[in-house]
């Protein structure tokens, strides 16, 4: 089985259950001994998605189907992850309450949101790293605080400006399952046009499972995942996209309709690309929303060839991060927050050593 094909043949197990002839052309594949077991786990693990899968697999009843030691792995990692889930609950429950305790109601971002507001079926689906809290205006560096008396330090010396860095630095304390990003705005400045404190509050509501806490309403929390993922962090530019988002993505996109749809008007066009990229992963249009413009746009075509190539998804990595650091450099000049950013990237040794890293990852040296 080519790369492609397994990238597919993952993406629509992420909805297993939703479309009965996948499911069974699945069990053919299966029965045929075409799936290449190890680039399958690789590629789920790659994309954080390994609870999720197994999860399907589960309620779907595939597993029978699977080697044992394959079924035992996947049960491993979703019980591994629905009990750091339930810690991290846990610690969203703490932390939230002593906040209170000071009249801040942090508002959760991204994975832990969801987790709080219930969008998956179960709290194992869904891999977390950090947990990211909103704590807009005066709030922003008195929850740091509040989080530090309560034995939370910064992980590492982040080069940012403290001033107008779009949040903190992560902040961790032993023995918590994650560390937290305190949030002095949702999405970076360039983007805040668009979604930023004023913008959500309008419609910001409390999940039931944490009274203290706010969550953004659907349709915010699906364009602040596109923006995170597609345009501040890169995906559309280097024709890449996190099987977690478009699960997120699935899911949100279910629970609003046309007419409540918030995409601006500069985005439309690239985001229904994704949209469209979505549908086609999971092998089923997003519910609620426009299939999307199935014309080969360049992101889509980078997509195409990331997952086709090898040498392709190498060479765009090698030349996209070659950019970013011009662009980075260039922009010294005109950035007060960038030209403090950089200085103190290149007086650390740290840095150094994981842009070293980093390129041996890429080359193959390691």
């Amino acid at each position: 089985m080519k790369n492609s094909e397994l990238y597919y043949l993952l993406g629509h197990c992420l909805v297993l259950g939703e479309d009965p002839e996948f499911e069974e052309k699945l069990r053919s594949i299966i029965s045929s001994g075409e799936i290449d077991y190890e680039k399958f786990v690789f590629m789920a693990s790659s994309h954080l998605v390994t609870p999720l899968i197994y999860r399907r697999f589960l309620d779907n009843g595939i597993l029978d189907d699977l080697p044992q030691e394959l079924c035992s792995y996947l049960e491993e990692i979703y019980a591994l992850n629905l009990a750091r889930n339930r810690r991290i609950i846990q610690q969203m429950e703490e932390f939230t309450a002593v906040l209170n305790g000071h009249n801040i109601f942090p508002v959760l971002l991204k994975g832990a949101g969801n987790l709080a507001d219930g969008l998956y079926k179960d709290p194992g689906d869904r891999m977390m790293i950090d947990i990211d809290i909103l704590a807009p205006g005066s709030e922003f560096l008195k929850s740091v605080e509040i989080l530090g008396k309560m034995g939370y330090e910064r992980f590492d010396n982040e080069y940012i400006d403290i001033e107008t860095c779009q949040h903190y630095p992560r902040l961790i304390r032993p023995n918590d399952p994650a560390g937290v990003e305190v949030h002095r705005v949702p999405v970076p400045e360039k983007y805040s046009k668009w979604l930023n404190n004023r913008i959500i509050e309008s419609e910001l509501k409390t999940p039931g499972s944490l009274p203290g806490s706010h969550v953004l309403s659907d349709r915010y929390k699906l364009l602040h995942c596109y923006i995170h993922g597609q345009l501040s962090h890169g995906g559309r530019r280097y024709g890449m996209v996190s099987f977690r988002d478009i699960y997120d993505t699935w899911l949100l996109a279910a629970k609003i309709s046309d007419n409540e749809m918030t995409i601006p008007g500069p985005f439309i066009k690239r985001a229904a690309d994704y949209f469209y990229l979505t549908g086609k992963i999971t092998g089923r249009p997003l519910p609620g929303l426009a299939p999307g413009d199935k014309s080969r746009s360049g992101f889509l075509l980078r997509h195409h060839l990331n997952i086709s190539s090898k040498a392709f998804y190498k060479l765009n990595l090698i030349s996209l991060k070659s950019v970013a650091y011009l662009s980075t450099f260039l922009r010294m000049f005109t950035s007060r927050s960038v030209r403090i950013s950089a200085i103190k990237r290149l007086s650390s040794g740290k840095w150094y050593m994981k842009q070293i890293n980093y390129w041996k990852a890429l080359l193959g040296f390691r």
